[in-house]
Formats: C-alpha cells, structure tokens, sequence
C-alpha cells in the first residue's frame, strides 16, 4: 500500500504511473487529491479515465467530489450509476440517503420507502435526520 503525505508526492505519482488504465489507482489518487483540497484535480483525473472497465469505485467517488465541489445534480447522477452497478452497498445507499436529506428532501421520502429494507439500523426518516 503506498501512502502519500502531501500534494506533492500524489502528483509526483501521477506523472510517474499511467493510471488510466487502473481503476482502483485512479480512485485512490482522485480520493487523496480530494482529500488535500484539490477537487477539481480529481474530479478531471476521473473523467479522463479511460480504463475498459468503469466501476461502481469510479462512480461512487465521483459522486463525492461533485458533492464536494457543490454540482449536486451530478453527484445523483453518479450515485445512481454507482448503485445500478453495486446495489447492495451500504456507504453508496447512505451516500445518496444524505445527499437526498441535504438538497433533494421532497425525493427522500420514495427513496428511504425503497431502500428500508436494507438499512435495518434506521427504521424511520427521523432516525435519518439524526445522522
């Protein structure tokens, strides 16, 4: 596992590796740039992607970054991609609960009708507004 510590370094890596070609890398670093406060950056490292298998990692990821840099519309839209592929993950499911709560609160209702069954933990949507 490679740990990179500063801005630096991620873009260093960049430069060094062809990451186009693996998702998994491609996630990795787009979520470190995020996490160092270049959002953009990652966000452009995921739409360049190019590697024959786009994954529900390359969609679940871009949905935060587009959450992060305020394009909600898009993050749906990529949540969505994410769970058609993977629909049974819990941090896309919760993911697209919050993001519902916080922008789309008239779509929260339908979705959560859909979804309880597989957020035994929450059992209303006023256990939801706890979180």
């Amino acid at each position: 596992m490679i740990y990179l510590k500063n801005y630096e370094e991620v873009k260093k890596l960049i430069d060094i590796v062809d990451i186009s070609k693996n998702y998994e890398l491609t996630v990795n670093i787009s979520t470190a740039l995020s996490n160092l406060n270049d959002t953009n950056y990652a966000n452009k490292i995921l739409d360049n992607f190019s590697g024959s298998k786009v994954s529900n990692l390359i969609y679940g990821n871009k949905s935060v970054i587009l959450y992060n840099l305020a394009h909600y519309k898009k993050s749906l839209d990529y949540i969505n991609k994410a769970l058609e592929l993977d629909p049974n993950n819990n941090d896309y499911i919760f993911n697209k609960l919050i993001l519902l709560k916080e922008k789309y609160p008239d779509r929260l209702e339908e979705y959560f009708d859909a979804i309880k069954s597989k957020i035994p933990n929450i059992k209303n949507l006023d256990e939801l507004n706890n979180l």
